[in-house]
């Protein structure tokens, strides 16, 4: 299994396993051995996907030291962010994190405040409730506030990253900072009102000189790019599909780079105007 050193000494895999919207607890620990057997070892979930006790249930038959597990921060639990993690803990039956995220840069119950946010995420670092600290939907308005006053960098930004949105001021501000970037909704979405990026002729056109999918050129962009993926399926054989991406080549990147098309498929705009600064 392929790993980023991160900036704390800490080894994050490449490729991870998504489980938002994977609720159904069959399907779900199904999904999870299948990919622990193919070889996945980060599990990144959060409060607000609510499956967390049903992967304590796949947790408590492994051995702990052998994950990678990822929760985060939700936007409603800013103001006692000791219990949230505290509740969450619980809910995995765990007694540490592997690494643990603001969700997004959002409190929908108060002003955002990230110093006094950050300061509790430190906190946890120092108690050993969590190894690493990060964030998610963060822009370079509050990343750049971030590293002006940390004491713990974070490790990671988890962003909406893929051809029609490829987010390249924040993965170049990140590289710049030594903060490993996480794509997520790599392989966009099918969503009938939204453009399809499975369907880009640029992507089926890379896909068929590569003898592969249009999905595996989506997941191998972002690698290529040096980030980190958490793609999603509950397919034993799409699971397995999305562990075997490959680097992409310099001409395959840049036909990418030439597609015009741009579209954020997690938008959220309920969250406010400020939700991915």
């Amino acid at each position: 299994m392929a790993c980023k050193k991160l900036n704390n000494g800490k080894e994050l895999p490449v490729i991870g396993f998504g489980t938002w919207q994977l609720t159904d607890e069959e399907k779900l620990l199904n999904a999870l051995e299948a990919a622990y057997s193919i070889g996945y070892r980060h599990f990144d979930t959060a409060p607000i996907y609510e499956n967390q006790t049903k992967i304590a249930k796949f947790i408590a038959k492994k051995d702990r030291k052998d994950l990678f597990i990822t929760s985060k921060l939700w936007n409603t639990e800013h103001n006692d962010p000791k219990a949230a993690l505290d509740k969450t803990l619980k809910e995995l039956d765990i007694s540490y994190l592997d690494m643990y995220l603001i969700h997004f840069p959002v409190n929908l119950n108060g002003k955002f405040d990230l110093e006094k946010l950050w300061r509790h995420m430190e906190s946890f670092v120092d108690e050993g409730k969590v190894k690493s600290i990060g964030v998610a939907n963060f822009g370079m308005k509050n990343l750049e506030k971030l590293l002006s006053f940390c004491k713990i960098k974070p490790v990671v930004d988890q962003i909406e990253l893929h051809p029609y949105l490829p987010q390249k001021e924040i993965k170049e501000f990140c590289d710049k900072n030594d903060i490993v970037v996480i794509s997520y909704s790599s392989l966009g979405s099918t969503k009938a009102d939204l453009p399809l990026v499975r369907e880009d002729p640029v992507i089926k056109k890379i896909a068929e000189k590569h003898n592969t999918t249009p999905s595996k050129v989506l997941l191998s962009y972002p690698i290529t790019l040096g980030c980190c993926v958490i793609p999603r399926s509950s397919s034993k054989d799409h699971i397995k599909d999305n562990f075997e991406c490959f680097n992409l080549d310099k001409e395959d990147i840049e036909m990418i780079d030439g597609i015009k098309t741009r579209c954020r498929y997690v938008n959220v705009e309920e969250f406010g105007p400020h939700r991915f600064d």
